[in-house]
């Protein structure tokens, strides 16, 4: 048992509430015997005594013993227990020990808490620190634990694909203003023999984190590696159609295609190209998950289970950034009630409240002092019907009543979230668009006589929810199917299975239904073309083999340079909506709020809906 819990023992056998006087106040001195103390704490007379010790040394209590046997010693409570967590938790943040300190305080009166994370919220946010005669700025905040992991080739969140971003980088970067692709660590590429080769050439003195300078050869091994880690990459691997690869010199490689492409460099966008450092990686692959090392402007310095922290990389071929230091406190594993530091997430120079969902607690939306920064993310969460398995989903009156039963424009008041917009294609501007035609739902009635009429008997609906890690997946949007869906008399079941396992065919094979989601982080027609054909979307893999084929069909023509691709993209997605394969339900806006006027400068969100460290700085007088 911990000193702090042999103390708040004592304490409530000695002191409780009808030992108050009319004031409210508690009388703290009480006479009693090492004998009780010891009964009271379970324990031999030695080691109560040598507690009794500890309790002074940490000023807790006063301890007057009386000379004599069988007299009364005196004991003065000094501190109440919350107070003495709320110091103790204070000890384990000077030892940066967050995790410990945030379990202490989880223990404690409301009040004290309030008072403990109002105390934290002074150490974290943007802060000037010195090291030695240095001037740091440092941007310290928590956040739930959320890394899967940091090799790019492995990531899965957006989460992943943040900090990744934040240490790599990939041949080429998209230009979301221009809707371009742009140069990166590629100055400069070309397509060669309509499109069956492609070569790119890269910047001269980039280096890696460790110090060496990136070479043909690290892209080559990036790329040689995808077929042999996971399903993944293997799928990956497939999409890209490549048949040959070798570096031409040391800062050229050229790419040979098993089919001609127009769009191989819009792949080089996303994350998992992230290029790498191979003799890092071979040397202990396990270990680059935790501690990769990339080119990007912010390097790892420490990564383990109570916090990341990225330094500056002073040899960033952009630039160096003008932020020195990240610090992202892992916050444990306790309830959100429990947990109220999250608020503190985006809390920059005394910005609003939030919680770790984004959803603003303060009102400073209503004052002119704040400036709201918002980006609503292309990619959707959606649900598919696996139409390989047998089951009432088959018939399409079924699968068109269960669609529009969903009050899909009032998403974000039946899920309870402000940041859900209704979604009706993968791509939000699309979605506003399309939200200016959509019909009327039909009533409860009709929607009744299409089940009815759809010849359904009281089948089970399985009702399958992805999960990327422990506590992040799309249960409550399974259960709200469900209570929806059960209105109708159709009956179902939900379960919550980790994505690589529903990866495995006989699994999916089991379900119905399976609920999902995608956040797109590259080019429009590539995420597109990803989304439905990876993996982990399930979409492709759900379709009947007569509507994979038109898929297949309609991205070979977008892959090889349709002048139509965007035209047929849309084309595609709208069939598939109108047989109700799938159902797209929202995309999820991201905001922070900063204070006008405030120091911090170059605030702004990236694609992945987190604040971009590259562009922060701090203005001072």
């Amino acid at each position: 048992m911990k000193l702090i819990e042999h103390y708040t023992r004592l304490y409530e056998t000695y002191i409780t509430s009808d030992l108050q006087d009319q004031d409210g106040r508690v009388h703290l001195t009480r006479l009693t015997k090492m004998e009780d103390i010891r009964n009271c704490l379970c324990c031999t007379t030695r080691h109560a005594k040598w507690l009794i010790k500890q309790f002074q040394q940490q000023q807790w209590i006063q301890w007057e013993a009386a000379r004599g046997r069988g007299k009364a010693s005196k004991l003065t409570f000094l501190v109440h227990p919350d107070e003495a967590k709320a110091e103790e938790a204070r000890q384990w943040v000077g030892e940066v020990k967050y995790d410990m300190a945030l379990t202490v305080i989880s223990e404690a009166d409301h009040r004290v808490k309030e008072q403990f994370h109002a105390w934290l919220g002074h150490q974290l946010g943007y802060r000037m620190e010195m090291e030695g005669n240095k001037e740091l700025d440092v941007l310290r905040y928590p956040f739930y634990p959320c890394i899967v992991s940091l090799d790019p080739a492995y990531i899965l969140s957006r989460h992943d694909s943040h900090y990744v971003e934040h240490v790599f980088d990939t041949l080429v970067q998209y230009d979301r203003s221009t809707h371009r692709i742009v140069p990166h660590l590629a100055h400069h590429w070309e397509r060669l023999h309509g499109g069956m080769e492609w070569r790119f050439y890269l910047r001269k003195g980039v280096r890696f984190h460790h110090g060496r300078e990136l070479t043909a050869e690290d892209v080559v091994q990036t790329f040689l590696r995808f077929p042999e880690l996971n399903r993944l990459t293997r799928s990956f691997w497939e999409q890209l159609k490549i048949s040959d690869m070798k570096a031409l010199g040391s800062h050229t490689v050229a790419f040979t295609l098993a089919v001609p492409s127009a769009i191989l460099p819009q792949y080089f966008r996303s994350p998992a190209t992230s290029i790498i450092p191979y003799d890092i990686w071979e040397r202990d692959p396990e270990a680059f998950h935790r501690m990769p090392v990339g080119t990007g402007p912010f390097r790892i310095a420490k990564h383990d289970r109570t916090m990341l922290v990225l330094e500056a990389f002073e040899s960033y071929f952009l630039g160096r950034a003008e932020l020195d230091r990240v610090e992202i406190l892992t916050v444990p594993d306790l309830s959100r009630e429990e947990s109220e530091l999250l608020r503190y997430q985006y809390n920059f120079a005394g910005s609003p409240e939030q919680t770790d969902d984004g959803d603003r607690k303060g009102t400073c939306s209503d004052s002119e002092d704040w400036d709201k920064l918002e980006n609503i993310e292309d990619g959707a969460s959606y649900f598919t019907f696996n139409m390989n398995k047998q089951g009432p989903h088959q018939n399409l009156l079924l699968r068109q009543a269960l669609c529009l039963a969903l009050p899909i424009e009032r998403i974000d008041k039946e899920m309870d979230s402000e940041r859900y917009m209704p979604a009706y294609s993968l791509f939000y501007d699309v979605s506003q668009e399309r939200s200016a035609f959509r019909p009327s739902r039909p009533t409860i009635h009709q929607l009744r006589e299409w089940v009815r009429l759809s010849g359904y008997n009281g089948e089970l609906v399985h009702i399958c929810s992805t999960e990327l890690r422990p506590k992040a997946d799309h249960r409550p949007v399974a259960l709200w199917l469900q209570r929806q869906w059960e209105q109708l008399g159709v009956r179902c079941r939900v379960s919550v299975v980790p994505i690589h396992e529903l990866m495995r065919p006989e699994r999916l094979a089991e379900v119905d239904v399976v609920v999902a989601g995608v956040v797109f982080a590259q080019s429009p027609l590539v995420s597109f073309i990803r989304t439905y054909q990876s993996d982990t979307s399930f979409i492709l893999k759900q379709l009947a083999p007569s509507y994979r084929h038109l898929v297949d069909q309609t991205f070979s023509r977008m892959i090889s340079g349709s002048e139509r691709a965007w035209e047929e993209m849309l084309e595609l997605e709208e069939q598939l909506l109108q047989e109700h394969f799938i159902h797209y339900l929202y995309h999820r806006s991201h905001y922070v709020y900063v204070k006008t006027g405030s120091h911090l400068q170059g605030v702004r969100l990236t694609s992945n809906g987190r604040v971009d460290y590259r562009s922060l700085w701090f203005k001072r007088a």
